[in-house]
């Protein structure tokens, strides 16, 4: 099996600091029932857009992160004017960022073993399945979370270049399956997860 370098969110280092302290609303895109941007206000800074950024690993292994950019003003000027009727306030006064990481993986058909993906191993972060002949860690997400334990989730959806922005907990921890949150600082830092940091994070989680 192949192990691809880790893909990280496409981001400028300054932006992803300001998710931590500078957010004050924020608007979901919506064409055809699905959220394919989300503007992220900044009160006085520009705003940030948020859209998924496809990846090619290899020949039919396809990867996703989220773009996380300051849209060009000459650009994208129209449509943030739009956009910025429709803000919501940001729900949080303070709020801790994680990143989410999966370690993504493509195998054949023929080789995958019977209910693979709905079984309780596939829900763990960092299992592949024997015959999996690629893998790469992918950081696929934001997890923002209130100190009174209020969250809101920025994530892939279903389909390609789709979008979930979500705060119902039970479809957040639906999100999380398969998933290792990490401090946003550590993220920054250049930290990479390792299955001992999920099996420590789960054990901390259930005391």
């Amino acid at each position: 099996m192949i192990e691809a370098e880790p893909e990280l969110l496409d981001a400028e280092v300054n932006d992803l600091r300001s998710l931590a302290t500078a957010l004050t609303g924020y608007t979901v895109s919506i064409d055809h029932e699905r959220i394919f941007e989300l503007w992220l206000w900044r009160g006085d800074q520009p705003p940030l857009l948020v859209t998924s950024d496809s990846r090619d690993i290899v020949f039919k292994f396809e990867v996703f992160t989220l773009a996380i950019q300051s849209p060009s003003r000459a650009q994208r000027a129209s449509e943030q004017q739009e956009a910025a009727k429709c803000a919501i306030d940001w729900p949080f006064l303070e709020w801790q960022v994680d990143v989410l990481w999966i370690r993504d993986w493509s195998a054949p058909l023929e080789v995958m073993p019977d209910g693979w993906h709905t079984s309780s191993e596939a829900q763990r972060f960092g299992a592949v399945p024997l015959g999996a002949d690629h893998t790469c860690l992918v950081a696929k997400a934001l997890l923002f979370t209130e100190a009174n334990g209020q969250r809101l989730i920025v994530d892939q959806g279903e389909m390609p270049l789709e979008l979930y922005v979500m705060t119902d907990s039970q479809l957040i921890d639906h999100g999380l399956s398969g998933a290792m949150p990490m401090p946003l600082d550590d993220y920054l830092a250049g930290a990479v997860p390792t299955i001992q940091d999920y099996m420590a994070t789960s054990h901390n989680r259930s005391n």
